[in-house]
């Protein structure tokens, strides 16, 4: 809370004067106050002012060169609007106003803490060990990259979040009762080395964190965890499709049966699951027509309205014109 700039909001400031232990302003003989300080009765300097927020206050001061400096202060918040300290109204040097930012802003270690401290009596003992050393590990890799300081929580973006991700997959956690922190990390940039369930729960953890930021009104601007997928663990897939030719071969390889349902799958791209329901039978290879016949579950009597024991369907269809 802050008074806007302008000497408008601060009023005249009164100069400091001596007052005895009944705070009453010790004066000299003409009736103004004493300009010693070596005067047995002054007991403090006070400095009385009117605060931007309307308030009357007062402030005491042993030694009169302190009542001069604050004074001088409230000088220079009337000259230049600096704001006034919303619980005792003093005013706040340029100094102070940037160490209350840095202080007020929430970084991410002292998010991570926060945010165990509320799960704590709500998650199991196992989910909490499952989380937290997920949690206090993505902190103390964005302290490395923010050259030894944990950063804002309003300053992590999808990049830095991508590249946790990242460098979590190809990093392992080794246990080590010789080394000093008691594990290590073993890290190989060429292969990933940790299962998909680690990654998906590192992934996860970062996610309960952010959107509880996110509800506590810590972030600004969009969750830097949404939109974030996984990508495969493994090596990209290579999908080999088969001509007709090969396939042809394998059929005359494999011979009957399997033969036959190997050059039906290819040549019709039929799932698993359709493959199994057919049978020899129904495909015909000297003419190259596929036998299909319309759906027949079986069911209990009592749900059909003739008392039948079979739902009768159409055919499945993969897709128009096919």
């Amino acid at each position: 809370m802050s008074a806007p700039s302008g000497s408008v909001y601060w009023p005249t400031i009164p100069p400091p004067k001596p007052v005895d232990a009944q705070r009453r302003v010790v004066t000299d003989e003409t009736g103004r106050p004493v300009s010693r300080a070596s005067d047995p009765r002054v007991r403090w300097w006070e400095q009385r002012w009117l605060d931007p927020f309307g308030t009357s206050r007062r402030r005491r001061f042993s030694d009169k060169r302190e009542a001069e400096r604050f004074h001088e202060d409230l000088r220079a918040a009337k000259r230049d609007g600096w704001p006034a300290c919303p619980k005792d109204g003093r005013p706040l040097s340029p100094k102070e106003q940037r160490e209350r930012e840095v202080a007020a802003t929430l970084d991410v270690d002292r998010l991570v803490k926060e945010f165990l401290a509320a799960c704590r009596g709500e998650w199991s003992p196992k989910t909490f060990q499952t989380y937290e050393p997920a949690l206090r590990l993505a902190a103390r890799w964005l302290r490395e990259d923010g050259e030894g300081t944990y950063p804002p929580v309003a300053a992590v973006s999808r990049r830095d979040i991508e590249r946790l991700l990242k460098r979590r997959r190809h990093t392992r956690l080794v246990v080590d009762a010789s080394h000093p922190e008691g594990a290590y990390e073993h890290v190989d940039r060429d292969h990933t080395i940790v299962s998909a369930a680690t990654l998906k729960n590192f992934k996860k953890a970062l996610g309960f964190l952010f959107r509880y930021a996110e509800e506590q009104e810590h972030l600004i601007g969009p969750n830097p965890m949404n939109g974030i997928r996984l990508k495969n663990l493994t090596q990209r897939k290579v999908v080999v499709t088969p001509t007709l030719d090969e396939l042809e071969q394998l059929f005359a390889y494999l011979g009957d049966p399997l033969g036959v349902i190997a050059l039906l799958r290819g040549t019709t791209a039929l799932r698993p699951q359709e493959v199994r329901g057919l049978r020899i039978r129904d495909v015909d290879t000297a003419s190259g027509w596929l036998h299909v016949q319309d759906t027949r579950t079986t069911v209990a009597s009592r749900y059909n309205p003739d008392g039948s024991s079979t739902v009768e369907g159409g055919l499945k269809h993969r897709a128009r014109g096919q």
